[in-house]
This record gives structure tokens, sequence and C-alpha cells, in this order.
């Protein structure tokens, strides 16, 4: 056992009592508490106070703090229970509602959560998944969750509707679905230009955004936020040769091979080996060239 444990088991450290501010019990999550008795805070509260006094705000008063963490104010569910396997909260004081009270009334338009859905929490300590309609990621998703059963959501969309009380709805790109990694198989269909049509691969990974048919490629997404949403047209698609040097006194042919395909710069008439191209740069002229160097154009 770590030794910092062992100290927030001790029956000195239980007796110093809870937080004075928010009623936290000692021991309870293995939350660090400063001081004893009438003195005792958590460290959440020692850390609250502490920026509050740097930023010249006027501390609030004990009972001041104690109304505004006072439990869920429709539930009744106490501030530091675990009946309902929650323990996050959202607001203060009138507006305070615990995890359940909270998601029922962002997804039911400001309702507030009837008597007859509260007590233990639904679907039997549910864990399926992002149960907001627009994202659904499964469970399997390496993601953090909150809540559970109906009230259960991804980390993305738990921020989203904790910010703004509102589920999280399509991106200002009219985007049908989350982003990233959280886009279902079936919205990850390459690049929805009709000029372009570039599929999906291990080797284009990270080079889309978007979502079902506002998918677009890197480049497509560039041309089109640069030019009044308009597609990038088919004449800019140019064609990558590659197949080989093109140096007339090379022409050594494209290798099969990836690693050694990593040798070869350039597309079309353009594309060089590492040797051809690296010449070609230092002097201005094709490697295997015969050069007059006589200055009088006769060679001799």
């Amino acid at each position: 056992m770590h030794y910092l444990e062992r100290v927030r088991n001790t029956q000195a450290f239980l007796a110093g009592g809870p937080c004075v501010r928010c009623h936290k019990p000692r021991g309870f999550d293995k939350q660090a508490f400063k001081g004893q008795g009438e003195s005792s805070l958590c460290l959440t509260c020692y850390n609250r106070l502490a920026r509050l006094k740097a930023r010249g705000t006027p501390e609030p008063t004990v009972e001041e703090d104690a109304k505004a963490r006072a439990g869920c104010a429709n539930c009744g569910l106490a501030e530091w229970s675990r009946a309902r396997g929650t323990l996050c909260f959202h607001g203060f004081g009138e507006d305070r509602r615990c995890d359940g009270c909270f998601f029922y009334r962002a997804g039911n338009d400001g309702v507030e959560r009837p008597r007859e859905e509260r007590g233990n929490n639904p679907a039997a300590q549910g864990m399926d998944g992002c149960q907001n309609p627009r994202c659904g990621v499964p469970e399997t998703t390496p993601i953090k969750f909150h809540g559970l059963g109906p009230y259960r959501r991804c980390r993305r969309c738990y921020d989203t509707v904790s910010a703004t009380g509102r589920e999280r709805t399509p991106r200002s790109n009219g985007s049908t679905g989350p982003k990233g990694r959280n886009l279902r198989p079936e919205e990850k269909m390459g690049c929805q230009n009709p000029n372009c049509l570039l599929p999906e691969s291990a080797n284009t990974k990270g080079n889309f955004t978007g979502g079902g048919p506002n998918r677009r490629c890197l480049a497509c997404r560039t041309y089109k936020s640069r030019n009044e949403d308009r597609e990038r047209p088919a004449e800019l698609f140019i064609a990558k040769v590659k197949d080989g040097c093109k140096n007339p006194h090379c022409m050594k042919p494209e290798p099969e091979s990836k690693k050694e395909a990593q040798n070869f710069r350039g597309d079309g008439d353009d594309r060089r080996c590492n040797a051809c191209r690296l010449w070609l740069k230092k002097h201005h002229v094709e490697r295997g060239a015969v050069v007059d160097i006589s200055g009088d154009g006769d060679g001799g």
C-alpha cells in the first residue's frame, strides 16, 4: 500500500472531519485534505479558494458554498451518495442536477425528470456506449465515457452537453456525425468530390475530414475552403506517373519494392533516381551528358 494511502486510512486523518465547504467526507476516493476540524478543506476546495484569492475575487461564505453544493435540486440525490452509481453534478444552488436529471432535461427540451424516472439507475448500470442518437460510439472505442444507462455519453458529447445543456449536433460544415475516430464505418467512404473520389486506405489515414456526403480529402477540402465553397475542378487532377528515372542517360526502371522506391523523386518527365536528381541539382545538367568545358564550342 502506498504511503499516502496508509496515511488516509488512519484514525487521525479520518478524525479531521469532512470539508467545511462541500462536506466531502474524509477517505472518499482517496482525496487529500488540508487542515482539521473547522478549517478542514478538501484539495478541490482548497485550490478553488486559492484561485479566487489570486484573482482578487471575494470568497463565498461557508453557508453560500453549502447551499450551492447541496445535492440535486430535482430528485434530492445527496452530494456524496453512491446510491445511483453517479457522483457527478452540474450547476449550483437551485440549478444543481445529478447526471440523470441533467441529461434528461438536456434531451427533453428543458423538461425536468419526473418522479417515476428517478430511483436506481436504469438499464442495470448499463454501459452500452454513447446514448446520444447523433453519436452512438461503441463502448470499445478508446475514449472516456460518463454516466450510465440512457444517460451515458462519450467524452465529446458529455463536454458539449455540460457546456451548452444540449446534445451534440452536426457541425457547421454539415457533417452528419462526429468527426475523427468516432465516425461510423459507412461514413468513411473516401472523398465525395465527384471530380476526385479518392478512396480511403491505410496509406491515406488522417487525410480525410467530414462524414458521409461531406467527406473530402485534404486537397479538396483545402481548395473548397479557399474558393468560396467550390469543388476542386477536374483539370487540377494530374496523374502522377511513376515509371522510373527519366534521365535519358540513365533510364533506371521503377523498383518493385516500396523501400527502394523511396530513392526516386518527382512525377512524369521530372522523375529522377537519387543519383541523377542530386547531380542535376548540383551541376544543372543531366548525369552522364557530355559537357563542353573548353569554352570555344569545338571540344578541342
